[in-house]
C-alpha cells in the first residue's frame, strides 16, 4: 500500500480548475511562436494575430486533458 498525502480539499481543487479554464477561454495566453498559433488555431483555438493573444475554449481543453497521461511514476 503506498501512503497518500493531500495538499489541497477536493472542493478547492475544483475551483482552482474551474478558475484557470475560465482564464484560459476570456484572458486567454499570449503566445508569439506563429507556428504555435496555427497548431491551436487547427485544434479550434481563437488566435488574434494581431496580439499573439490565443484563447482556449472548453472543448480544447477537454480534448487535451483526456489525451494527457492520468498518472506518472
Amino acid at each position: 500500500m503506498r501512503p497518500s498525502f493531500t495538499l489541497l480539499a477536493p472542493d478547492l481543487v475544483r475551483r482552482i480548475l474551474a478558475e484557470a479554464r475560465d482564464l484560459l477561454d476570456t484572458i486567454g495566453l499570449d503566445i508569439h511562436n506563429p507556428a504555435v498559433q496555427d497548431m491551436l488555431l487547427a485544434e479550434g483555438a481563437r488566435v488574434d494575430p494581431a496580439t499573439a493573444r490565443v484563447r482556449l475554449g472548453a472543448a480544447l481543453l477537454d480534448r487535451a486533458l483526456a489525451s494527457a497521461r492520468q498518472t506518472f511514476r
